[in-house]
């Protein structure tokens, strides 16, 4: 008899604490990951070092090769402009070409655009 009180006690608080780690699974399987937590009572104001910027620019033209040179001649002015204004050239980054190509259709024949981006993040 006290064998049998033994073995289902055992089995009892083993069948509670699964039920408490499933139960603690469920609660928790949204929890953001992208939070930062604290504990403890204190606050501390603080100012950000970093800023992020993004803009693009873009040329059509008829010529892939035209746009594309356009396209890198709008980027040294907009990184001299950038480098005037007192952002070192290490904080500037300019990200690979996207190239559209656009149909335009007319009664009998098709002209062919090509729209050339760059987005850029300072």
């Amino acid at each position: 008899m006290n064998k049998n009180i033994i073995a289902i006690a055992v089995g009892a608080l083993g069948f509670v604490i699964g039920l408490a780690l499933l139960g603690n699974a469920i609660k928790n399987r949204n929890k953001s990951e992208n939070t930062i937590s604290v504990t403890g009572l204190g606050t501390k104001q603080f100012t950000s070092d970093l800023i992020t910027w993004s803009g693009s620019f873009s040329k059509n033209n008829s010529d892939l090769k035209s746009a594309y040179d356009e396209l890198a001649l709008d980027r040294k002015v907009i990184n001299d402009y950038l480098l005037s204004k007192g952002i070192k050239q290490n904080e500037i980054v300019f990200s690979s070409v996207d190239i559209q190509k656009q149909f335009r259709s007319y009664n009998d024949s098709t002209e062919i655009m090509y729209r050339v981006n760059s987005q850029d993040i300072i």
